[in-house]
This record gives structure tokens, sequence and C-alpha cells, in this order.
């Protein structure tokens, strides 16, 4: 018997504010970064598994292994666990780069 009812990463949540592709989104315990442009309410087809680019804090260097939070008022992502909520961790470190992101694995859900 097969119990599967869905193999990708991408699962359709719906938009909490206005997002465009590649911004984070939390709905309850379930996290994930949307495809492409929806406003509030509406569906948005979002990755909830797989290795990204994401926005991070400049002042927040990681290191492969780290913990990712996401802050979801500044809607950036951090090292800081401060108001924020663990989506994934660091494949690729910061350290000495100069780019604004960071190369994370995303996990699917978060535990409060």
């Amino acid at each position: 018997m097969n119990n599967s009812v869905h193999e990708r990463n991408i699962i359709d949540l719906t938009a909490p504010y206005e997002v465009t592709g590649g911004d984070g989104v939390l709905r309850g315990n379930l996290f994930g970064i949307a495809t492409s442009w929806a406003q509030q309410g509406e569906p948005v087809a979002t990755n909830t598994a797989s290795v990204l680019d994401l926005t991070r804090a400049l002042d927040h260097d990681l290191s492969i292994g780290d913990p990712i939070f996401r802050h979801d008022e500044s809607r950036c992502f951090t090292r800081d666990p401060k108001r924020a909520v663990k989506v994934g961790v660091a494949v690729l470190s910061t350290h000495g780069m100069g780019h604004t992101w960071v190369r994370g694995k995303l996990i699917s859900f978060v535990i409060p």
C-alpha cells in the first residue's frame, strides 16, 4: 500500500502577508519559501525542504552546521534566536564573504 499523497517539496500555503519569490512564509509550525508573488490571503506555492540561498542579516555570519533562524518582523535570516524561529541549517559558511545571503537547508516545520 502506498500512503504517499505528495512527493514534492512544494506545497500551497496561504500567504500571511504580501510575499514575493524568496520570502519566508510561516503558517503555524509550517515554514517554507515562497516561489512567486502572492497577496495576503492568497495561496502561494512554497518550498519546504530544499537547499536555498536565504537573505541574511549582514552582521550575522554563519558557519556550516549553524542553525538558521527567521525573524518574522524583519523577514531576515540570522543566527540570533531572539524573537525568531529555527527554519534551517547553514550548509555554506558566510565568514569573509561579501554577499547578503546564507545557503541553508530548510526544515519544513518549526518547533515552538
